[in-house]
């Protein structure tokens, strides 16, 4: 029974937090994609030709899918 109470508060036994593959992947995807973009935000942004937010988050969000389904996947737990 104790068991079953931590795993259901989302913790192991030594209180690492219990996290699913997937939700996991898209964290790591999400993480990589906010600093590409944020890469190439800082550069545009010396050049006088930085994006607006909905643009932003736009690109944010394509990058995250190439993380997850496309030609970027095989780098998503490269550092």
């Amino acid at each position: 029974m104790l068991f079953l109470a931590i795993y259901v508060m989302g913790l192991d036994f030594a209180g690492n937090e219990i996290v699913d593959i997937k939700t996991l992947k898209e964290q790591r995807a999400k993480e990589k994609a906010l600093y590409i973009v944020s890469l190439v935000q800082d550069t545009s942004s010396l050049e006088m030709q930085g994006l607006d937010k909905n643009k932003i988050e736009q690109l944010i969000n394509e990058t995250k899918e190439q993380f997850l389904t496309g030609d970027y996947r095989k780098n998503l737990w490269a550092s």
